[in-house]
């Protein structure tokens, strides 16, 4: 009797989502088309669903292998291990399959998170998620997806990620990102100049612009600029200083602004208001408004002038309503019932959504303080406000 020896099937490796799968039900638990995908095209994928018996299933995957992997693609790997799990007719591709596991159960399932990280490698696929279902995406894997497609010039993404630079994050590795109001800075402004409406509305909020002055204070220029404010409030109207090859350009303009501040300081103290309007409107009166500290130099015009006369109207307008200055908030707050709040309906800040009046400021009566000492507030919050 000839004996004729059966050769035993090749063991065939499948491995999906990070497991390795020998049967079909587990495979089915655990679908990652992106690591079936070279399976597919080499037909192992169908040779080992020929040695459970899944014939059928074997032949509907070899159709495919001439296939590129898109988002149809994708589906139809799906459709032919899931088809029995799949609802009904509204599902018919990628981005109505996720919306229906998002909203059931099978929120939660490997399946789920597979097609997630699927969708989010591919802009379309990300833009999907970015605009329905934000929450499922953590801020460090937002961070990568906008590093991945930061070539396509997004201004949605942009807007985003500027945001995240701009407060801080926890990246997708667990460690943290801290601020970078540099980059963040310059990325929102990108975004501002693609007509993103919270980019621009941004760029033109106090936030922005107090960030952008903190962005300049590189270690050796804060501690310049500490000094020079710790000298200017011991010397006060004595104060003097002056210019050097060696000044940063920023801290040229703080220099130029506490000199500034100190001859209308000394003006207010040995003349009277009337001369310390004329000096300050003489300073003033033709800001731009890309000055560094434009806030602070129309702010202090605006200030003088309603101790001249609290009668001038509009003042304080322009900085509340269109920069969101916080000091000027807070004067137009705490002057209702005095002329200059009788234009307040021209401030196009309704009464009724202002803040309860407070004759506080980060713990300061601005209002009944001495001009000096308005003066040493502003200074103290040149890089807050």
């Amino acid at each position: 009797m000839r004996i004729i020896a059966k050769a035993k099937p090749i063991r065939i490796r499948i491995k999906s989502g990070g497991e390795e799968h020998s049967s079909l039900d587990s495979l089915r638990q655990n679908l990652c088309v992106q690591d079936l995908w070279p399976l597919v095209k080499d037909k192992r994928l169908s040779r080992w669903l020929r040695q459970l018996g899944e014939v059928e299933l074997a032949h509907d995957i070899d159709a495919l292998s001439e296939s590129q992997l898109d988002f149809p693609t994708y589906f139809k790997v799906l459709v032919i291990f899931l088809k029995d799990d799949l609802a009904g007719p509204h599902v018919t591709e990628l981005y109505s399959l996720f919306s229906f596991w998002h909203d059931c159960e099978k929120r939660k399932s490997k399946n789920y998170d597979s097609l997630r990280k699927y969708l989010l490698s591919k802009y379309e696929g990300a833009k999907f998620i970015f605009k329905q279902y934000p929450e499922e995406v953590s801020d460090g894997e937002w961070w990568d997806v906008f590093c991945t497609f930061e070539n396509v010039v997004d201004p949605d993404f942009l807007f985003e990620q500027g945001k995240l630079a701009f407060e801080g994050f926890t990246k997708s590795d667990g460690s943290n990102f801290d601020k970078n109001l540099v980059l963040g800075i310059k990325l929102i402004e990108k975004a501002a100049e693609l007509q993103k409406q919270k980019a621009i509305d941004f760029v033109n909020s106090n936030t922005f612009g107090a960030a952008q002055k903190r962005a300049m204070l590189t270690p050796k220029v804060k501690e310049k600029i500490d000094n020079l404010i710790c000298r200017w409030k011991n010397d006060k109207i004595g104060f003097i200083t002056k210019k050097t090859a060696y000044d940063e350009d920023f801290v040229r303009d703080v220099k130029k602004l506490l000199q500034e501040f100190t001859s209308l300081w000394s003006t207010s103290v040995i003349h009277d208001w009337k001369a310390t309007r004329a000096e300050a409107e003489a300073k003033y009166d033709n800001l731009e408004e890309s000055d560094v500290f434009f806030k602070e130099r129309k702010f202090v015009l605006d200030l003088v002038r309603y101790s001249y006369s609290k009668e001038i109207p509009g003042l304080f307008v322009k900085l509340a309503k269109d920069y969101h200055y916080p000091l000027a908030q807070y004067m137009i707050r705490n002057t209702i019932g005095n002329g200059l709040n009788s234009m307040i309906g021209c401030i196009l800040i309704p009464t009724a959504t202002l803040p309860h009046p407070s004759t506080l400021i980060d713990g300061f009566c601005f209002i009944k303080a001495k001009f000096p000492e308005q003066l040493s507030f502003i200074v103290d919050h040149l890089f807050k406000y």
